[in-house]
Parts: structure tokens; sequence; C-alpha cells
């Protein structure tokens, strides 16, 4: 939301909404930046033999990529279609939406997760 200030001024923007715009970004980057490390762990233990966990690891490493390649183009197109804000909003609600998901399967996987064995050289 804080990054959504410099988006709303247009040519009139104060210098206090572009250093809003600048810390939010840097927020939202400070707030992610464990996430793929994590995703990639999650992906290795969530199998027992090492060709699980390479398949486990390569299917995160390619939704991760292509999310990143296709994301900036829809929430343009979206911003294109209506406004740069809605899209914002767009994509805040739908992180939100995805940050309640993932506790719920962390719930219903608790009893799932096994420790992986080491891989014999």
């Amino acid at each position: 939301m804080i990054s959504m200030a410099g988006a709303r001024g247009g040519d009139t923007t104060s210098t206090v909404a572009k250093t809003a715009a600048c810390a939010g970004f840097a927020l939202v980057g400070v707030g992610h930046r464990g996430g793929g490390a994590l995703a990639f762990a999650a992906a290795g233990h969530s199998a027992v033999k090492a060709a699980q966990r390479a398949q486990a690891i390569a299917g995160v490493a390619a939704v991760s990529y292509g999310a990143g390649l296709a994301a900036p183009g829809i929430v343009g197109a979206i911003a294109n279609v209506t406004s740069l804000t809605v899209s914002f909003v767009l994509v805040t609600v739908l992180v939100a939406a995805m940050t309640l998901a993932a506790r719920a399967l962390r719930r219903a996987d608790i009893g799932h997760v096994q420790k992986p064995k080491p891989v014999a050289a």
C-alpha cells in the first residue's frame, strides 16, 4: 500500500510520495527475500528418494521462474484495462489469499512430513 502512494501522484508527485513509494518497494523486497529459499527447502524435504526431491525442486523452479516472467505482463494488462491502483489491490488480495491457503495446507500436511535420508555417494 505504501508503494501505491507514488502511483497516485502522476506528474505532480511530491518528494514525500516518491520516498514513500521507494520505502514500500524496499519493504516488499525485505519481506520476500527468504520466500524462494523456503520454497526450495520445502520441496527438497517433500520426498524421501533423491530423484523425487530433485523433481520437486525442479518443479518449484519452473513455477517460480514462469510466474516471474508472466506476472508483470498480467499485472500490466490489468492496469491497462482498469488502473494501476486496481492492479496493485488485486495483487494484494491474491497474496493475502495465498497466505491464508498456505496456513491451511500446512495444518493438513503436518503428519505427512518425513525427514529425508542422506544420499549415499
